[in-house]
């Protein structure tokens, strides 16, 4: 288990901050990297992305959470960011 903010990561994380900093989000994206191996050369990755709100005085909005199976944690944390990008855009 691991906690990152994809800092320096290039694809879908920068779009996504990118995008939440467009939206006035207060926080950066914050990816949770759970990591399983199942055999040699298999492993089952999941990541889940959590959104804090934006900072508004008297209004308490619960984060926003997405999530990417894959194989790969860097894979994952991609599509990890780019579910959550179509979920901000629904």
């Amino acid at each position: 288990i691991a906690l990152t903010r994809a800092k320096g990561m290039e694809g879908f994380p920068t779009i996504l901050w990118e995008l939440m900093w467009h939206a006035n989000f207060s926080y950066q994206p914050e990816y949770f990297v759970y990591a399983r191996f199942l055999g040699p050369g298999l492993d089952e990755c999941v990541v889940k992305v959590v959104l804090h709100p934006r900072l508004v005085e008297g209004e308490i909005e619960e984060p926003l959470k997405f999530q990417g199976i894959g194989s790969y944690p860097k894979a994952t944390i991609q599509y990890a960011a780019y579910q959550a990008i179509t979920g901000l855009r629904a």
